[in-house]
């Protein structure tokens, strides 16, 4: 009965050192899909981060030229023949620009 026992005991170890080494691997593998899904994340942000400064960046020029009109006009060094020839001075009125940013809800 004794050797039996051992036997049995053994047995149960055994398996118990199997359960957790399957346990162990699952958790490597859930971890690395998880560093998987965190990476693809953060790239996804930088890109998104990316494209919105650049984004950014083209309406500030485009405020800034205007604004650079506008001084221009102000100190009154803009004839009628300019507004003839050159039509960026309809900017002034006519066009505006929003910054169109990146959301995503996760």
């Amino acid at each position: 009965m004794g050797e039996y026992f051992k036997y049995a005991i053994g047995e149960i170890i055994l398996v118990v050192i199997g359960i957790l080494i399957a346990l162990q691997i699952n958790n490597w593998n859930q971890e690395s899909k998880n560093q998987k899904k965190i990476n693809s994340i953060f790239k996804e942000v930088l890109s998104d981060l990316h494209d919105d400064i650049t984004e950014a960046t083209r309406v500030i020029e485009f405020y800034e030229m205007k604004d650079s009109l506008t001084q221009y006009i102000l100190s009154n060094k803009v004839t009628v023949e300019d507004y003839k020839i050159a039509n960026p001075y309809l900017t002034l009125v006519l066009n505006k620009r929003s910054i169109k940013f990146n959301v995503k809800r996760i």
